[in-house]
């Protein structure tokens, strides 16, 4: 699988990331003793080459640890593999226990989806990617039926000025910012992109391909089936751009208010 195909929701400020929330919450422990041991058990439960009587993960090891059970299907199992090259510090193709807890240390970091992307960008380890790397696997993550993404937007210029080359470099500071707020500039070219007379609405069919663009990952077969449906609130069966925003918004949010409601119920 190609580090591209891989990023698919990296610039929508998700990530084939186990978990957003720190490893302490992931594993439940309050102290880091504690965390260590679980995660010296995981590596060992999955760990299954030896070498000189050390255990060590190979990438499909990797994998089962990492990933969620088969029945999350958002993202799929395989693509969890793109995070074994930012575990696997020595590019020796095998994970040690230090390696597996460096990697599992670095999911507690707040950034940690913006981080595991730069080092992939950042093959060279130089703390700065090209803006030329940057376009082209933004380019390629976006779904062939998507709207094409315009480069040559305002936004990108305010980020990079108007006379930028190929070669100009994003130190890790100016990368995170471009992922967040590229997610509202995707939103803002595909919703332009359908209403092509710049009326201010867009179709109920339209509505249901730009949300399936930006967030299909984020939601259930149910709701991408009712999409549609939605326009049923609005006059006319149009709905805004403001509407869109917001119906975004409660996309992008729905992490954080699972994780509001079962810190309420387990209270």
């Amino acid at each position: 699988m190609s580090q591209q195909s891989s990023l698919q929701s990296l610039e929508q400020n998700e990530s084939p990331v186990p978990s957003a929330s720190s490893a302490f919450e992931r594993y439940g422990f309050t102290s880091a003793e504690n965390l260590f041991v679980r995660q010296r058990k995981v590596f060992e439960r999955h760990a299954s080459i030896e070498v000189g009587g050390q255990k060590y993960m190979n990438q499909d090891d990797f994998i089962s640890a990492i990933a969620p059970g088969e029945d999350w299907k958002k993202i799929k199992r395989e693509q969890f593999g793109i995070l074994f090259k930012v575990a696997d510090n020595n590019k020796k193709g095998l994970i040690s226990l230090q390696d597996f807890v460096v990697f599992e240390n670095l999911l507690s970091k707040p950034d940690a989806e913006y981080e595991i992307a730069f080092r992939l960008f950042d093959v060279d380890g130089t703390g700065k990617i090209t803006l030329d790397q940057f376009k082209e696997i933004l380019s390629s993550n976006i779904a062939p039926e998507s709207v094409p993404f315009d480069f040559d937007c305002e936004w990108l210029k305010l980020f990079v000025g108007r006379n930028s080359g190929k070669k100009q470099e994003l130190t890790y500071e100016e990368f995170t910012q471009l992922l967040k707020g590229l997610q509202g500039e995707r939103l803002r070219q595909e919703f332009k992109y359908y209403d092509k007379d710049g009326v201010g609405h867009i179709t109920p069919d339209n509505f249901k391909k730009l949300i399936l663009s930006v967030a299909r990952h984020k939601l259930s077969d149910y709701v991408i089936e009712h999409l549609p449906t939605l326009c049923n609130v609005s006059a006319g069966n149009k709905i805004s751009y403001a509407q869109v925003a917001a119906f975004h918004n409660v996309i992008r949010q729905m992490d954080m208010v699972e994780r509001i409601v079962l810190k309420a119920i387990s209270e």
